[in-house]
């Protein structure tokens, strides 16, 4: 719940079409898989793989991720770990975003 209203906070004030809207879309789609709740899982994962596609292309590897995750979403499926690491700079940004707390190094 509380993801959600930040996000609606942030649309209500700086748009819903930014790279920013397409990783926080992205988070709680996997949030919500995670917890197995599907229906919200494809809205939110569908979302973020629109916004990625639209500033990205589907080369992006955060655009992938994201196309991976929602069809597993639809297979009501899941696999619990990411194979390497995300984060490329030269990539553009947004992409560490994707790795979730377990994965996540800010050092």
């Amino acid at each position: 719940r509380y993801y959600e209203e930040a996000l609606a906070f942030w649309e209500s004030r700086h748009g819903g079409e930014d790279e920013d809207v397409a990783i926080m879309t992205f988070a709680i789609g996997s949030l919500y898989k995670v917890l197995s709740s599907w229906d919200p899982a494809r809205q939110f994962l569908q979302r973020s793989l629109t916004l990625k596609l639209h500033l990205w292309g589907a080369q992006h590897p955060s655009t992938q991720l994201s196309q991976r995750l929602l069809d597993e979403a639809n297979a009501q499926s899941h696999t619990w770990e990411i194979e390497h690491n995300m984060y490329v700079p030269e990539e553009g940004p947004g992409a560490w975003m994707d790795l979730g707390p377990a994965e996540l190094d800010l050092s």
